[in-house]
């Protein structure tokens, strides 16, 4: 029983699918290891999985290692616990997002295979579909292991080093789409400290800041209900 709850704890932290078909040890369907074999499939020059270690290849041949301790996280050990799966390519830019999983956070390494520069997030980077642009909503309402701190980041990059061009606070937002001139929606919550709700554009303000305005689009149940939702 402990092991079943430490996989869920952590396949819920991901915001995975908790099954029980996914939770055996033996059965290699979890879904992040999934994700990764369908893109190292796709991509076999990104880089290799063996067993608990993953290897990324840069450009310039070197390598870099990320070691996971699986059975630390199935035994409920907090200190141990780290595993790594890659969760996103793009083969245009050689963009890689490596999924970092620990006891109570997770978080995801933005990495350039070109020039080897990186940057770390707290939720997966959304990529804009024309430009070297991501942004990066937190949807949690934190500080609190695991609920996350509600930032949201506008990150681009520069001579292919990541630099972040737009910072706000706004607790229980979720990522929806991107639209115009560095702009990009979300949809909020309202919470104690905040209490309009709705799709919100969310675009580059002063000083770097983001500015956020409501638009009048109505935003139904479900999609509210998905904010914190896997």
């Amino acid at each position: 029983m402990r092991l079943l709850q430490s996989l869920c704890h952590l396949v819920l932290l991901a915001n995975l699918t908790c099954a029980p078909e996914s939770l055996r040890a033996d059965d290699g369907v979890d879904p992040a290891l999934v994700r990764e074999r369908a893109l190292l499939g796709a991509f076999p020059n990104i880089g290799e999985r063996r067993n608990d270690v993953l290897v990324i290849n840069y450009r310039s041949g070197r390598r870099q290692v990320f070691e996971s301790d699986p059975h630390a996280c199935e035994m409920g050990d907090a200190d141990n616990c780290h595993m790594h799966f890659v969760w996103d390519y793009d083969p245009h830019r050689e963009i890689l997002v490596v999924q970092n999983i620990e006891w109570e956070w997770v978080d995801y390494d933005l990495i350039d295979l070109a020039s080897e520069s990186s940057i770390t997030t707290a939720t997966a980077p959304e990529p804009a579909p024309n430009a070297r642009i991501w942004a990066v909503v937190d949807h949690g309402v934190g500080p609190v292991a695991g609920e996350g701190s509600g930032e949201i980041l506008l990150i681009s990059q520069k001579d292919r080093k990541f630099r972040i061009i737009g910072q706000r606070y706004l607790p229980m937002c979720k990522f929806e789409r991107w639209g115009t001139n560095l702009a990009f929606f979300v949809i909020c919550g309202s919470y104690s400290n905040d209490p309009l709700e709705g799709e919100f554009r969310v675009a580059p303000g002063p000083d770097g800041t983001l500015e956020r305005m409501l638009t009048p689009r109505r935003v139904s149940d479900e999609e509210y209900r998905s904010i914190l939702a896997p």
